[in-house]
């Protein structure tokens, strides 16, 4: 399994809250072999596969000031990115 991964961000800095833009890609590839199982009729196999997916991300992040709630720290972060898989434009199917 190979798992590789990079993000770039950059800061702006607003009145109200503080946002993160960033782009990043990430790209997965996971393989197994094929197996077979004795037992009779109850047995079960399966043949070899590999998978692969690359994909980019467009996205903005935020967080707002610490609270208290409860006596623990709390602090709400949102993030939105838009995720674009290499394997749709390939195809050609959005």
């Amino acid at each position: 399994m190979l798992h590789v991964f990079g993000r770039v961000g950059y800061r702006i800095d607003t009145a109200i809250l503080p946002m993160i833009a960033y782009a990043g890609f990430v790209h997965i590839e996971t393989g197994d072999g094929a197996f077979t199982e004795d037992g009779g009729i109850t047995a079960v196999s399966g043949a070899s596969a590999n998978n692969q997916i690359t994909y980019s991300m467009l996205g903005v992040r935020s967080a707002l000031a610490p609270t208290d709630l409860y006596g623990m720290a709390f602090t709400p972060r949102f993030d939105v990115a838009w995720i674009i898989p290499f394997i749709a434009l390939c195809r050609g199917s959005f």
